[in-house]
């Protein structure tokens, strides 16, 4: 049975839109519907609703959706551990969120090479949707992400709970923020929507960034003002490089640890988990 046609099938299921996993897989609708065509042609059976409000699965499509997800598992992890080396006894597949690449997943490389040397790492850095993803067709094992899908099939761990302060190079009030200035980073669907509650009157920022160092380089270097991870300013607020908006608003954001409740590697990713917690409380994973 056709891959991509399992993959697109799963896509569909979980974002509840052929357009939205078109997007998500990077190809056009009608290549989607094409797949799903073909995938029932050969079931012989139909596996989606089309409505207006989106698409859900039909009794047929619920029933075979966990043989879809355990096809493009397997396929993945043997891909994966066909090629590993006589000495490795497995491997583990995590996925990082982009703001944690530095930070955490550094870090956590070497606490593993020190830690677990027998088993083998391919990790990820991608955004919470596709890690999320990922996690569902079996390229990843765990991932480390700042939003989830709630799945009775999945195991949901909160990994960390961070505050998200303004800051500017200039203001030292909130009703002296100017929006023309003002740079917003994408922390995400949770955040934008807090944010406009928040801030219901300020216009439209002149600059949106998807990455919060990207954002903070260019409010430095140019001026201005915007959201960071208080944890990642402090040192420019005690040089007074910046100045932290006290009576602003302090949003919050929360990450998780997601992993399969019918993982083969519970083991391992165990160990993974361990050293990740390990780097939280140390910043070293010593």
């Amino acid at each position: 049975m056709n891959i991509e046609n399992l993959r697109a099938f799963l896509e569909i299921a979980s974002a509840g839109s052929f357009q939205l996993a078109a997007e998500r897989l990077h190809v056009t609708q009608s290549a989607i519907s094409a797949r799903i065509q073909h995938l029932e042609e050969r079931l012989n059976r139909q596996l989606f609703l089309r409505r207006r409000s989106g698409v859900q699965l039909t009794g047929a499509g619920q029933r075979f959706l966990q043989h879809a997800q355990s096809c493009v598992q397997s396929r993945e992890r043997g891909q994966r551990e066909i090629a590993l080396p006589e000495e490795i006894e497995n491997l583990i597949g995590p996925g990082v969120h982009l703001y944690f690449w530095q930070r955490v997943a550094q870090p956590w490389t070497g606490w593993m090479t020190r830690h677990a040397p027998q088993l083998a790492t391919r990790i990820v850095s991608e955004f919470s949707d596709r890690l999320l993803s990922h996690l569902r067709d079996g390229v990843l094992d765990l991932v480390l992400v700042y939003h989830m899908r709630q799945g009775t099939s999945l195991v949901i761990e909160e990994f960390l709970e961070e505050r998200v302060v303004l800051a500017s190079t200039s203001a030292h009030a909130l009703n002296q923020i100017r929006a023309s200035d003002h740079v917003l980073v994408d922390w995400g669907d949770p955040f934008r929507s807090e944010h406009a509650l928040a801030f219901p009157e300020l216009s439209p920022p002149r600059l949106v960034l998807g990455s919060e160092a990207a954002a903070l380089t260019h409010v430095l270097e140019h001026g201005g003002s915007g959201y960071f991870l208080e944890s990642d300013i402090m040192g420019h607020v005690q040089t007074g490089s910046l100045n932290l908006i006290g009576d602003a608003p302090v949003f919050r954001r929360r990450s998780y640890l997601i992993y399969r409740k019918d993982t083969v590697i519970r083991d391992p990713i165990e160990t993974a988990i361990t050293g990740l917690k390990k780097i939280l409380q140390t910043g070293t994973g010593q």
